[in-house]
């Protein structure tokens, strides 16, 4: 019966353990789509975006600049990817945003 009693606990600690990585992609996942649905997050994204070179080269005569500016590009890259993949309509709304002037997006924040 203590066998038992013990293994069940040992179960639910495992299970538990197991829910947590779940737990938390949802958590980011649903912070990236609040982010999305709003002007102030949606700029936030698409400066990461801009400062990670998604939308540029990484080129570099100095190698190891180079490799950190790919590496930045990796970064970048899976935020974008996670963007396309969870809040592909915002896509196009924020890079609408980021090529207006400042002070027409400060307008929209404030609304």
């Amino acid at each position: 019966m203590a066998d038992d009693t013990g293994e069940l606990a040992n179960q639910q600690k495992e299970q538990e353990r197991n829910a947590w990585p779940r737990q938390r992609a949802r958590l980011i996942e649903d912070g990236l789509r609040s982010a999305m649905n709003d002007p102030r997050g949606r700029a936030f994204v698409w400066s990461l975006l801009e400062k990670g070179q998604v939308f540029g080269s990484t080129f570099h005569q100095v190698p190891t600049v180079a490799a950190f500016n790919e590496g930045k590009r990796s970064l970048a890259l899976e935020l974008f990817a996670q963007v396309m993949r969870l809040a592909p309509d915002h896509y196009l709304h924020m890079a609408h945003e980021a090529r207006r002037p400042k002070r027409d997006r400060d307008d929209d924040a404030e609304a």
